[in-house]
């Protein structure tokens, strides 16, 4: 029985047809939802001055006394303990982390996910890819000198396979199989600054949990003076 080069390189070109059609439809869909993230992403009104919060290890006696006299109304005790600056420096941190978390939501930074979904797809298929030319030109080389007529498999069309061809060149390829383009990885990478700033907020110079440290952090100078509330209204 004589082999006929044209079924198994018909088959082998299938293989990669289905495999760059697979990356295409994926990666124009990546696109499409980044394209969508990127036009819902708003940054005003939504990331506080964070130049202006104040660090975790500056929530000392004086930010303290400076806070109580500021705001009456929270009834702080005037001459605090440790334990009352250790209590004030978590509640700071927790609100700080909670303010992380709701950037880390924010649509510009989900669009870095989708590089990771794109990488996944290609990692499927990296090797048919790879030797895909290779595959096309023993199927031309192979079919030719039979002198047969190039035939792919019956539900696809030489001229589909050239459009799938040309759009995994031009999209995937042309753009290093990169979802974002360089104004999305701007805004990803401005919000991304956002935690990491809020994030060095927190963790910098903590407050000591060691034995008889009580949560009190050395005294580094005068805090930051927190702005008087304007007087309340006349009655």
């Amino acid at each position: 029985m004589s082999l006929n080069p044209c079924a198994l390189t018909n088959f082998l070109a299938n293989d990669y047809y289905e495999a760059i059609k697979m990356v295409n439809r994926k990666f124009a869909a990546l696109q499409r939802l980044a394209e969508l993230l990127e036009q819902v992403g708003d940054l005003s009104g939504f990331i506080p001055n964070i130049g202006a919060l104040i660090p975790i290890y500056l929530i000392n006696v004086d930010a303290y006394a400076n806070l109580v006299a500021a705001c009456p109304f929270l009834n702080l005790p005037k001459s605090p303990s440790q334990e009352d600056i250790g209590a004030l420096q978590r509640q700071v941190a927790d609100a700080y982390s909670r303010l992380a978390g709701q950037l880390m939501k924010h649509p510009w930074i989900r669009m870095d996910s989708l590089q990771d979904q794109m990488n996944k797809v290609q990692g499927k298929v990296n090797e048919v890819l790879n030797q895909g030319a290779q595959y096309m030109q023993c199927l031309q080389q192979a079919c030719t000198s039979a002198g047969q007529v190039v035939n792919f498999v019956a539900e696809i069309s030489q001229t589909d396979f050239q459009e799938q061809f040309d759009q995994y060149t031009r999209a995937f390829v042309g753009n290093n199989g990169q979802v974002l383009n360089n104004a999305m990885r701007d805004k990803r990478d401005q919000v991304q600054g956002g935690v990491d700033q809020i994030n060095e907020l927190i963790s910098a110079r903590p407050f000591s949990d060691e034995p008889g440290q009580g949560g009190i952090i050395p005294d580094v100078g005068r805090a930051p003076q927190i702005p008087q509330l304007p007087p309340d209204p006349p009655a």
